[in-house]
């Protein structure tokens, strides 16, 4: 299941915002770099930012300052909006449940996975799951937002 869902989640990996090609030469973008290729290799494994400190072998604020500066975000909010954008791949693609697609995701919680997953995309996970499938061609996010509207 984790080796599908790294393979998932690379498939749908972005370039990130305000990262240049020509950036491996300095240090910072050096353990960004690292920073990332380690969160896509274990953010399933329950990862924390203070594992991703301690791996880079620097402090938790110079790890903020760096995702701040570089990526406009907090190592947390990377970390979890990379499990979500993951969880979103595989509610979309695979017919597992939202509490096992919490834990591939690293959540150890399925409500905890819930509320983020809703805070983020307005839509509890099953419906999400649930539109996406049975819907492929509508955002399940912008139909969820639209029933709101005509709900108010």
């Amino acid at each position: 299941h984790s080796q599908l869902l790294a393979f998932l989640c690379q498939l749908s990996d972005k370039p990130q915002a305000g990262r240049s090609k020509d950036s491996f030469g300095n240090r910072a973008n050096y353990h960004i770099d690292r920073a990332l290729a380690f969160i896509r290799a274990n953010y399933s494994q329950g990862l924390q930012v203070s594992d991703l400190a301690n791996y880079l072998g620097i402090s938790r604020n110079y790890l903020f300052t760096l995702f701040s500066r570089h990526l406009g975000q907090s190592p947390q909010e990377y970390l979890s909006g990379y499990r979500l954008g993951c969880a979103r791949e595989l509610l979309t693609t695979t017919d597992y449940s939202v509490s096992e697609i919490a834990l591939l995701c690293g959540y150890r919680n399925a409500d905890v996975f819930t509320g983020a997953f809703k805070r983020k995309y307005v839509i509890s996970p099953s419906l999400f799951q649930k539109y996406s499938q049975e819907h492929p061609e509508i955002n399940p996010t912008e139909y969820a937002l639209s029933i709101q509207k005509e709900e108010t």
